[in-house]
């Protein structure tokens, strides 16, 4: 009723019509017990559109988003909405709509390279709360040069941001892997579940408050099988996987980025369980290397949660380190006095 394309500009209706719907909306689910929704329910977020980036009008008349070449409208519509929404629940907080950022129209895709600084220019960035973006690990290569993978881009996208002189919030509600073996990216369930804690350890790293797995459940119409649970409800290994890295590292901070090499990447995270440190690492070639460190002993958890001790000495030498063999599928490494 309001847009020519469900996902694109307001070119149906006056602004105002639409600003009027958006405060409606918002007040219904502010849970402040005034006009509200059947049970008071509290909506605190309000995310303005889906990879609005996207520029294709042929996937726009299919419900995909197209406001990509109209950045400085998207800022307008974000500067109509922002003082109602704040009006209507202090407590809200605007969210941009999650960026693909990757795939543009000059490598053959359906994303417009221009459209955050589009937005920014035009002075959108004082009309949202909370910067949001999408990753997955086939762009990985682009942001090589900001970090490793989800790291490379958030680090980009904070930079981005600096250059017109904002700082805001940064969170990932879509990323995730297949366990499917689709080309033109060969995958395996195994592969996946990998890719839960590959995907999480970086968010951490990134100082992510918000990392969002798509999809929980594979869906008939998608065919990437990105769920963490089959469409028969059948936990896949990445489900398991989800469980242990939420163990280990729900509660963790970033202490440090080591130093990366070609072979091994890995994270030294503050808050693991029980309030220790915990280290996550795993190899990037499908190789596994052996690391040393200064510890007289160490616990070595797979990616299923499976523990295993490693004592100084295993190696041969008592010289107050150990050894790890360390491959492509991710370990947590906790340091502490055996029992």
């Amino acid at each position: 009723w309001a847009a020519t394309y469900a996902n694109g500009p307001i070119d149906k209706v006056d602004i105002g019509e639409f600003v009027e719907f958006v405060g409606t909306l918002v007040e219904r689910y502010d849970g402040d017990g005034y006009r509200d929704a059947p049970g008071s329910p509290k909506v605190n977020y309000w995310e303005f559109y889906n990879e609005p980036d996207g520029g294709s009008e042929l996937r726009a008349r299919y419900g995909q988003s197209y406001w990509g070449h109209f950045g400085d409208k998207y800022a307008e519509m974000l500067k109509a909405v922002y003082p109602v929404i704040k009006a209507a629940n202090p407590d809200a907080k605007v969210v941009i709509g999650g960026l693909a950022y990757d795939w543009f129209e000059d490598q053959g895709g359906p994303f417009v390279r221009e459209f955050l600084d589009d937005v920014l220019r035009a002075g959108g960035g004082d009309y949202f709360d909370i910067m949001n973006f999408h990753y997955y690990a086939p762009f990985a290569p682009y942001w090589d040069a900001y970090g490793p993978g989800l790291v490379g881009k958030a680090n980009y996208l904070r930079n981005k941001l600096a250059e017109y002189g904002i700082e805001k919030p940064i969170i990932c509600t879509e990323t995730g892997w297949h366990s499917n073996n689709n080309e033109p990216f060969p995958s395996s369930p195994q592969m996946q579940a990998e890719y839960v804690v590959k995907t999480f350890a970086q968010g951490i790293a990134a100082r992510l408050p918000i990392v969002i797995w798509f999809m929980m459940v594979d869906l008939k119409t998608y065919p990437w099988r990105n769920g963490l649970i089959t469409e028969e409800l059948t936990p896949k290994p990445a489900y398991y996987a989800y469980q242990v890295a939420r163990r280990e590292l729900g509660r963790a901070t970033i202490k440090q980025i080591l130093d990366s090499t070609e072979d091994i990447e890995g994270y030294l995270f503050a808050n693991g369980p029980e309030g220790k440190d915990i280290y996550v690492l795993w190899s990037k070639q499908e190789v596994t290397r052996t690391i040393s460190l200064d510890m007289p002993y160490v616990k070595v958890i797979d990616l299923y949660g499976e523990v295993s001790e490693v004592y100084d000495g295993d190696d041969g030498s008592v010289d107050n380190r150990v050894e790890i063999q360390v491959g492509p599928s991710p370990i947590y490494i906790q340091g502490s006095n055996p029992d």
